[in-house]
């Protein structure tokens, strides 16, 4: 949003963040759509589960779709946490709530009931526990560091922001489609056992790179502000 007050500065702070947040929103609403739709699909033709498994695979995909928007929310108030430089908070509130989350999963696999339904279930009140908690400190910082509430979305301003986005957009789409082909593919020829398998193997190969990602988050909002102020001496030093 600090790239894009160039482009349009007539516009409040928080109407940016409104728009950002009904953007990134508007394209989250049809992918979690389209998982809980392709439900019957995705384990009846495309998974290789156990045919006594079916059922309950595709109950837990109708619970997962709305977990995948409500996350949303969540995901927009840790990056505006990110832009106001409180990547320590953020990264907090970040590890702390899938710490909650897992030990909660966790409980109720081993003492109530041992299934994918049970498990997403507890996803879903987690996250609407996430979302409540993580949006209250973010708007408590948010106000301590002089961003009034209150914002509206504006038509006039996704223009400015996919602009200033489109660079970031770009490497992230390029990334996801790299990073999760592979797996598309081989949960369409593996049975879910192994594919599970590949999944942990794969994530803990990726856990490097991910031990890096605080530092992006660290610079990132710095860098966008002092190129967007044309402070090329301090975006050069820093």
């Amino acid at each position: 949003a600090q790239a894009a007050t160039q482009t349009a500065p007539g516009a409040p702070p928080q109407d940016y963040l409104a728009t950002a947040h009904l953007l990134f929103l508007g394209l989250l609403l049809p992918f979690s759509a389209a998982v809980m739709l392709g439900a019957d699909f995705l384990t009846r033709r495309w998974l290789v589960i156990p045919p006594a498994l079916h059922d309950e695979a595709e109950h837990a995909l109708w619970l997962l779709g709305p977990v995948i928007f409500l996350h949303g929310f969540r995901v927009m108030d840790l990056a505006a946490l990110n832009g106001i430089e409180r990547q320590g908070l953020s990264n907090f509130l970040q590890a702390g709530s899938l710490a909650v989350r897992l030990l909660l999963s966790l409980l109720v696999l081993l003492v109530i009931d041992r299934s994918i339904l049970a498990l997403l279930l507890t996803w879903l009140g987690a996250v609407l526990a996430e979302m409540l908690v993580i949006g209250l400190v973010t708007r408590h910082c948010l106000r301590r560091q002089g961003f009034p509430g209150g914002g509206w979305p504006r038509i006039a301003l996704a223009g400015p922001l996919i602009r200033s986005a489109r660079s970031d957009g770009t490497s992230t789409l390029v990334s996801i489609t790299t990073n999760f082909a592979d797996k598309l593919v081989l949960s369409r020829l593996l049975p879910i056992d192994l594919f599970g398998l590949y999944h942990i193997v794969s994530t803990l190969a990726a856990a490097p790179t991910r031990l890096t990602a605080p530092i992006a988050f660290a610079a990132f909002p710095r860098w966008i502000a002092q190129q967007a102020d044309g402070d090329r001496d301090g975006f050069t030093s820093s």
